[in-house]
């Protein structure tokens, strides 16, 4: 009877101790086992969707590629008739842009760059003279850019802005077309500027990308020697560019 009584004790002791161990443990289980808090949960939890939200930050825009001048139109009524055009051969570009977003997918750019294209010819009522001369602009522009992402990585950005430059136009040898002019007259110029776009951007991580240009620019009004001046030049850009945050 005293056995009985002592195994009956012991059982229900133990019955007891598994309920409590049970009631206590169970509320931090695994949480306690591997040392977090349930506000380290709630933190860990939280944490994917802070990793997703980004904030835009001031960006640098470096490209270079290509530069066309279209036909264009030589002003002055005594050397040359108004129908005269000077020819243009392909030349390069060279730009740095610094960016400020100021809103969702909107942004401001201050840029700088330099462009050089060789003069070829001019033309006139049919007839051409071959010239050799070089024309440098170096452009100051403060332009607006939208971004369109098409996804994920690909950014479509729409570009237009204006402001001035700095013109340098040289004959490179003796010439009948500029009259007065003798090798090596150079003239020196500031115009405004004109200037819309188009990129598409690969984003290469989460702070640079890499792409593609096209760029319109006007650029009326550049001297020339003797009083002579270029219509408005029509500039093109096609280029490669990259991108980085800081």
């Amino acid at each position: 009877m005293i056995k009985e009584t002592l195994f009956g004790l012991v059982g229900g002791a133990l019955c007891l101790s598994t309920a409590l161990a049970t009631e206590t443990v169970q509320p931090t289980s695994v949480n306690a086992l591997i040392g977090l808090s349930a506000q380290d949960a709630d933190a860990d939890a939280a944490a994917p969707a802070a990793a997703e939200s980004t904030t835009d930050e001031m960006y640098l825009r470096i490209g270079a590629g290509l530069t066309f001048i279209t036909d264009t139109k030589v002003k002055n009524s005594v050397t040359f008739p108004n129908d005269s055009k000077a020819q243009w051969n392909t030349g390069f570009g060279f730009d740095v842009a610094w960016g400020i977003p100021v809103a969702d997918d909107f942004a401001l750019e201050i840029g700088v760059g330099i462009q050089y294209n060789g003069l070829k010819a001019i033309e006139n009522s049919g007839v051409t003279v071959n010239v050799d001369g070089t024309l440098w602009q170096v452009p100051l522009m403060f332009s607006g850019v939208y971004d369109f992402h098409l996804t994920d990585a690909l950014t479509l950005g729409a570009r237009a802005g204006a402001g001035i430059q700095y013109n340098s136009f040289q004959l490179d040898q003796q010439n009948v077309v500029f009259v007065g002019a003798t090798n090596k007259s150079t003239q020196t110029s500031w115009t405004f500027r004109y200037q819309v776009g188009l990129d598409l951007t690969w984003a290469l991580s989460n702070t640079s990308s890499l792409g593609a240009y096209a760029t319109f620019a006007w650029a009326p009004g550049i001297e020339l020697p003797e009083e002579n001046k270029f219509g408005t030049a029509m500039n093109v850009g096609l280029g490669v560019m990259y991108s980085f945050e800081f």
